[in-house]
């Protein structure tokens, strides 16, 4: 038993120590990598010992670079101690005068400029009256007139409300042969358009005219940014108006009687003119081919007119008045101004219309001629300059130009051009002297 008891003892101890070096199995592993952390950690602190002592070296060196910019900044106090010293003496700045030489361009100081631009005309527009009668009446139809004459239009018979020989046509084939008779008595046709009016007298424009104009100014006076003077200016435009048409519309053509047995004249007439009766008696006395001066009938009839009309005109005009500028910056600039206006018109207007009357037409009347005046006005106008150096500028600007209307007298119609609204767009390059 006792011997059983120590073999039990000898297995117990044995278990006990093959699980004590176990246990120092695991404990030798766990402290292997442990040394080799701290084989780590050292290697990095002796890493950490080398950059300090690379921050250390970079400190030394900065130390070095701040005693030179001090030794630097010494010396440049003492190079400009005398200077400011100078300066100190010198007088104030006027404050409002450097002001103005910031503001005001580099060419302020010349007084003179000269400005040549191109010239842009609008609202330009021409027109021809009615026709007119060999008395300056005007045509009370397309094709003639029945007005009053000198005597009154008394009918001495009875037969008519009334009597005259003051009355004209244009084709008396159409109008006197072709016109049907009416109470018994033949008549004389006169038409017109149902709408009333005359299509060759209605208002035509065309294109802009196209022209040039120089422009001297002179400054007279300056106050901060604004400027005040004077300038005078020279143009040109030519101005071609010119309209082709054909109006188609219902007309009325009025019948007018007159006595059997009374001659009226042809027309037109061995001079190719178109008849015109006169409002004075003149030779022959009143009892001429008289008409009656009342409707006696009316009837429609289609009606057509084709008609062109032409105004060309040179117009060479002058203009002089004060100007104002006022300076945006040392690049920019605004200027107005206003004055008087002069318009020489050279004028060549002509004129063509022919008539067709229920399919009949009527022999082309036409008109032409040449004539000039000289026209007065006013102008106001504003500008924008843009400052290139001290000499040139580059400007725009616009014009509204009121001379008038101009007149002349083309064969039996009056020409008219309405200069009278006129506007101006201008672009071009200035010089200052």
């Amino acid at each position: 038993m006792k011997t059983m008891h120590i073999v039990l003892q000898l297995l117990l101890a044995t278990t006990a120590l093959a699980q004590t070096n176990a246990v120092t199995a695991q404990a030798k592993a766990v402290v292997t990598p442990t040394n080799s952390v701290a084989a780590q950690s050292k290697g990095a602190v002796a890493q950490t010992n080398a950059v300090v002592a690379q921050t250390k070296s970079v400190t030394t060196q900065t130390n070095t670079v701040v005693a030179q910019t001090k030794a630097a900044v010494v010396q440049t106090n003492a190079v400009v101690a005398p200077v400011a010293a100078k300066t100190s003496a010198t007088p104030p700045v006027n404050e409002a005068h450097d002001q103005k030489l910031v503001l005001d361009p580099p060419e302020s100081r010349e007084l003179n400029r000269i400005t040549l631009s191109a010239r842009i005309g609008f609202n330009i527009s021409a027109r021809f009256g009615h026709r007119l009668n060999l008395d300056g009446a005007r045509y009370t139809y397309l094709d003639g007139y029945v007005l009053p004459d000198s005597t009154g239009d008394f009918d001495p018979t009875g037969t008519f409300p009334g009597i005259t020989q003051n009355w004209g046509y244009d084709n008396s084939a159409r109008q006197r042969d072709g016109s049907p008779a009416v109470g018994g008595f033949p008549t004389v046709a006169m038409t017109r358009l149902a709408s009333g009016g005359d299509p060759a007298s209605k208002s035509f424009d065309n294109d802009p005219s196209i022209g040039a104009e120089v422009v001297y100014a002179r400054r007279l006076l300056e106050r901060d940014r604004w400027h005040f003077g004077v300038e005078g200016a020279a143009n040109y435009a030519n101005v071609n108006i010119h309209q082709s048409s054909t109006t188609s519309e219902n007309g009325v053509q009025d019948l007018y009687q007159y006595f059997t047995g009374t001659v009226l004249p042809d027309s037109p007439t061995a001079n190719g003119e178109p008849y015109q009766g006169r409002f004075d008696a003149g030779s022959g006395g009143p009892q001429t081919a008289l008409i009656s001066d009342s409707v006696a009938a009316s009837a429609a009839v289609p009606v057509s007119v084709a008609e062109k009309r032409k105004f060309d005109a040179d117009v060479w005009g002058f203009r002089v008045g004060p100007y104002v500028e006022y300076q945006l910056g040392r690049r920019w600039a605004l200027d107005a101004g206003a004055g008087l206006a002069v318009a020489i018109v050279n004028g060549d207007a002509s004129w063509s219309e022919t008539l067709t009357v229920n399919g009949v037409t009527d022999p082309t009347h036409s008109g032409k001629s040449s004539d000039s005046d000289v026209m007065f006005g006013w102008y106001v106008g504003a500008n924008i300059l843009f400052h290139i150096n001290e000499r040139w500028d580059l400007n725009a600007g616009v014009q509204y130009q009121d001379v008038g209307k101009y007149h002349q007298n083309a064969g039996v119609r009056e020409a008219e051009l309405d200069l009278s609204k006129s506007l101006f767009v201008t672009a071009g390059v200035s010089w200052r002297f």
